[in-house]
């Protein structure tokens, strides 16, 4: 739905490709495509367990575990590491 409305907003059609998306984003600043996908998937963990957490402990734990986890997976996104290819390695 997003992209629906940026798309209009540029007066662009919405049914036109664009890569505006987080996951071409990701690419840009310099993630693999796998490490990219695998952020993503970790976001969504890291909300979902913080969401039920808030069901089976305090709200002081809960919130800790979910800052912190909002940290760690903020940290490993913005700032991408690279580890050497093997054609670098040859």
């Amino acid at each position: 739905m997003l992209a629906v409305i940026r798309r209009t907003r540029r007066g662009d059609g919405f049914w036109k490709p664009d890569a505006s998306h987080l996951h071409h984003q990701m690419l840009a600043i310099g993630h693999s495509h796998r490490r990219a996908v695998s952020l993503l998937y970790l976001w969504s963990a890291v909300i979902a367990a913080g969401a039920v957490s808030y069901a089976y402990l305090a709200a002081v734990y809960a919130t800790l575990g979910l800052a912190v986890g909002l940290i760690l997976v903020a940290t490993l996104t913005w700032r991408p590491w690279h580890s050497p290819s093997t054609e670098e390695a040859l």
